[in-house]
């Protein structure tokens, strides 16, 4: 997961950026765009993560690719290191997974509940100790 990120962690650069409203040409929506400057140049970082609200101007940390700048995000816990489609990723694994663990064990042969049944008969042997 270390190694997935876009901008990457380990070879990024950090700056501080302002939220800004944009209104989006296709949706005709307002967005909001982090804004941030590097060597002199203004670049524009999408920040419409789900479940995330931000004020117009609140200042926000960036992260960059140091190459080129134009690839940045919000660095947030939500939005950089987990993201939506990451997390219904797992919970459909997880359930898949899940569902194949009740599967193989709801219904055992009759010859595994027999062996069950002897082994519970059994008393384990206990050491004993003298006082």
């Amino acid at each position: 997961m270390f190694y997935t990120r876009e901008p990457d962690f380990q070879d990024s650069d950090y700056t501080k950026g302002v939220v800004h409203f944009v209104q989006d040409s296709g949706s005709n929506r307002t967005e909001p765009v982090a804004f941030f400057t590097f060597l002199h140049e203004e670049y524009a970082a999408k920040a419409d993560y789900l479940f995330k609200n931000y004020k117009e101007g609140q200042k926000v940390d960036i992260i960059y690719n140091t190459a080129d700048p134009s690839d940045a995000s919000v660095y947030s816990f939500w939005g950089y290191w987990i993201r939506w489609k990451e997390l219904l990723a797992f919970l459909a694994i997880f359930i898949g997974l899940y569902q194949v663990a009740v599967a193989l064990t709801s219904n055992p042969t009759p010859e595994a509940l027999i062996e069950e049944l002897e082994g519970m008969k059994k008393k384990p042997r206990r050491k004993k100790y003298d006082d």
